[in-house]
């Protein structure tokens, strides 16, 4: 997949790890930043209490359909979440489950961009 140009995220104890730039706009706002894996898909019922969120996520599309529930929370120093989605992946029954916990490593981003913002409508 390297030789295909696709940067794969690195190992470590199990895990994979990769670098996410979070601009301070994104932090502050009322729903979380896209990260662009659920196309098709939309946030549904954000809700953020002081460092906690959740938030339904809804697919309906022919490629993807289900939903999905993410808790988290997000302090200046951390930010951690749970996901669980379930649903249908071209035809197929998918249950998936990703952790994340994230750690603020600087205020310049260097190369790593940020995620893409949500389009205002």
């Amino acid at each position: 997949m390297k030789q295909m140009g696709i940067k794969m995220p690195d190992m470590q104890n199990g895990a994979m790890v990769s670098k996410v730039c979070l601009t301070k706009e994104m932090v502050d706002q009322e729903k979380p930043p896209a990260s662009g894996r659920e196309q098709h898909c939309q946030n549904k019922s954000f809700n953020r209490s002081g460092n906690n969120y959740t938030a339904e996520i809804v697919c309906d599309s022919p490629d993807m359909k289900g939903t999905g529930i993410v808790k988290g929370s997000m302090t200046p120093d951390s930010v951690n979440s749970v996901y669980d989605f379930n649903g249908n992946s071209h035809g197929k029954p998918i249950n998936h489950h990703m952790e994340t916990t994230g750690k603020w490593l600087g205020s310049n981003c260097g190369d790593t961009k940020p995620f893409p913002m949500p389009q205002k409508k």
